[in-house]
């Protein structure tokens, strides 16, 4: 049914993810009728295995060393297998991940040249991202609490998937979604243990995190509603990533963190949310700090002459972590608008004013 494709990206000669459709032959099976197609998937294709040293789920297969994971394969199954002890099967999780992928793969009878292939890493690998960060976390004060509050969200979104209705995409949207704010909150805890600092999860409705005396709020990675089409074709990518960040900043959850939940620091995790990012950052236009640490100790160290701070990070394939703070009455005050100004001018020729900037910008605010 399947040919037999292979993808395999590389990083400085060394793989860390490949693809090969034809596996799925040994899940599923297909029937077609000239009027409607029949998709039988094995549930086992969701439980991951070791293959040649690589973590192999489904038709994925992946160097957890590459991607930044403690875990080697055969440890990160034993903690999958033993998760079943907090009443949630991860092989469900993943399971809702994959079909999508499938079923991409059937409708557009991809060819070796699709860019479909290009998405690093698969939406199942959040699970596995889940996994690794839980055992990285497991010694932080209140992880018990937070594992319960997990679990519970999944197991509701698994609820509605299981009936597969009408609003099955949008059910697998929000998966992805809770997902990736319980990744970036985990991500967050496990970089703050680092520090000689007193780290303690936090439940509720309050902060997510305490840490050396602040409270911390983590919002998950986002992803904007618009591309500024019409507004950024002219402008270099370090302006369009000034645009977007502020944008966030401004957004209503940022502000209930410092307002409502009265959030000493924020942490906003851009992973994925700005096209583009990682090349400029990397190029060094953006003026982000090579490592997330100094722009914690930044943060920590200078949080009461701010009123707060926020701290934007980038995570890209493998170790790296870029990251930057910025202060949260400069933001206030209109600096960061400012900047933003002289780049569209310099790249445009066009002066436009903080107010009408603001106006603009304040359009994409999700």
């Amino acid at each position: 049914m399947f040919h037999n494709i292979t993808i395999c990206v590389q990083i400085s000669g060394k793989d860390v993810f490949g693809i090969n459709y034809a596996k799925l032959n040994e899940y599923m099976q297909y029937q077609d009728n000239d009027k409607s197609i029949l998709i039988n998937i094995n549930r086992d294709i969701s439980h991951p295995t070791v293959v040649n040293g690589l973590l192999n789920i489904g038709c994925y297969e992946l160097n957890l060393g590459s991607f930044g994971c403690s875990l080697n394969p055969k440890e990160l199954i034993e903690e999958w297998d033993g998760f079943d002890r907090f009443g949630i099967s991860l092989n469900d999780l993943a399971f809702h991940l994959i079909v999508p992928d499938i079923r991409s793969y059937l409708i557009n009878r991809l060819s070796i040249q699709s860019t479909h292939f290009i998405q690093l890493p698969p939406d199942c690998f959040l699970v596995i991202e889940f996994v690794d960060l839980l055992k990285n976390c497991e010694n932080i004060e209140g992880i018990e609490k937070k594992i319960k509050e997990y679990t519970d969200r999944f197991k509701s979104i698994l609820q509605k998937l299981n009936k597969r209705d009408r609003d099955y995409d949008k059910n697998i949207y929000q998966l992805k979604i809770d997902l990736a704010s319980v990744i970036s909150e985990l991500f967050i805890g496990k970089i703050l243990q680092n520090f000689k600092y007193k780290v303690k999860f936090l439940s509720n409705s309050g902060p997510d995190i305490a840490c050396n005396g602040k409270k911390v709020e983590v919002k998950r990675r986002v992803e904007l509603r618009s591309g500024y089409s019409g507004f950024t074709s002219k402008l270099d990518l370090a302006t369009i990533a000034l645009m977007q960040i502020w944008t966030l900043s401004r957004s209503s959850s940022i502000e209930t963190a410092f307002e409502k939940q009265d959030a000493d620091i924020v942490f906003l995790d851009l992973t994925g949310a700005i096209s583009g990012f990682l090349t400029a950052v990397e190029s060094g236009v953006y003026g982000f700090d090579l490592t997330i640490e100094s722009a914690i100790e930044g943060a920590f160290g200078n949080v009461e002459q701010t009123g707060g701070a926020i701290i934007a990070f980038y995570r890209s394939q493998g170790y790296n972590v870029f990251a930057k703070v910025f202060r949260r009455d400069e933001l206030d005050n209109g600096k960061l608008i400012d900047k933003i100004r002289d780049n569209i001018k310099k790249s445009t020729g066009t002066d436009i004013n903080s107010e009408q900037m603001i106006k603009k910008l304040s359009k994409y605010i999700c």
